[in-house]
């Protein structure tokens, strides 16, 4: 039990979009639609958000914390990165 008189409560952590009541988060709907309404396409914006963390993270941390399958993960580590092996493959055919 903790001390109500020298010991501050805790904060709790607030939504980053906060919804409606303001103590919940926004759902995925509003803020789609509230992203659509100033021209900022939610798909867009998840394939680019995607792409960057599968540049930043590796793909078992990747898969862990956005909780898709490691396949999945891979596949977009490769999509970000480029497969260069490939790449200078095809460049070597066409000279």
């Amino acid at each position: 039990m903790r001390c109500l008189t020298c010991c501050p409560p805790v904060p709790r952590p607030r939504a980053v979009f906060p919804g409606r009541p303001w103590t919940q988060p926004i759902s995925p709907e509003a803020l789609r639609k509230r992203l659509s309404t100033i021209g900022v396409p939610a798909r867009a914006a998840r394939t680019a958000a995607l792409f960057q963390l599968a540049v930043d993270l590796p793909a078992a941390v990747l898969a862990r914390c956005l909780g898709i399958d490691i396949s999945s993960a891979v596949a977009w580590q490769r999509a970000a990165a480029g497969d260069w092996h490939a790449y200078a493959a095809r460049t070597a055919d066409h000279e």
